[in-house]
C-alpha cells in the first residue's frame, strides 16, 4: 500500500488535501488488492475513473440525476439546485464525495456542508424528494453505506 501512495504522491501531490483522500484510498486499496508491483501506468488508469467537480452552480429545472457508477464522483465547492428533485447516489462499484463547501438543494430541501464536512456513499443514494424529503437509501451488501463527516473544532 506504501507504493500506492508514493505513486499518487508523484502524479497529484495534492490528492491528500481533498476530503476525498480517505475515498481514494480506500478505492485505490481495493483495485490494487492482492497485486505486488503496481506501473504507473495501471494507477493513471485507476485515478482516470475519478469525475472531480470543483466549484460549479448547476441548476435543473426540475430533476438533478448525479451517479457514480464506476469509480468516484467528488462535488466540492459548489452549489448544485434542481427545483423538484436533486439525487446523488452511487452503485456497488461506485462512490460519491459531496461536502467541503457544497450545497445541494431543492425548493423544498437544502443540504449545506461547510469547509471539510462530506458524505460519502457506496451503492447508495441521498434524495432530496419533490415532496420536500430527504432520504437515504443503502445497498444490502458489506461496504454499502453512507458515512457523513463533520470536522472537529
Amino acid at each position: 500500500m506504501e507504493q500506492i501512495i508514493a505513486l499518487i504522491s508523484q502524479k497529484l501531490p495534492d490528492i491528500f488535501a481533498s476530503v476525498a483522500s480517505s475515498a481514494a484510498y480506500d478505492f485505490l486499496k481495493t483495485r490494487f488488492q492482492g497485486k505486488q508491483i503496481i506501473t504507473i501506468g495501471e494507477l493513471e488508469s485507476a485515478l482516470s475513473d475519478f469525475l472531480v467537480i470543483n466549484g460549479i452552480d448547476a441548476k435543473a429545472d426540475t430533476v438533478m440525476n448525479l451517479l457514480a457508477d464506476q469509480g468516484v464522483l467528488q462535488v466540492e465547492n459548489s452549489n448544485l439546485h434542481a427545483n423538484k428533485s436533486l439525487k446523488i447516489s452511487a452503485g456497488p462499484n461506485g462512490l460519491f464525495v459531496v461536502g467541503n463547501n457544497t450545497t445541494t438543494s431543492t425548493d423544498k430541501t437544502a443540504i449545506k456542508a461547510g469547509g471539510g464536512a462530506f458524505m460519502k456513499g457506496q451503492n447508495a443514494a441521498v434524495i432530496q424528494g419533490e415532496d420536500g424529503s430527504v432520504s437515504f437509501h443503502v445497498g444490502s451488501n458489506p461496504g454499502d453505506g453512507i458515512g457523513i463527516y463533520v470536522p472537529k473544532k
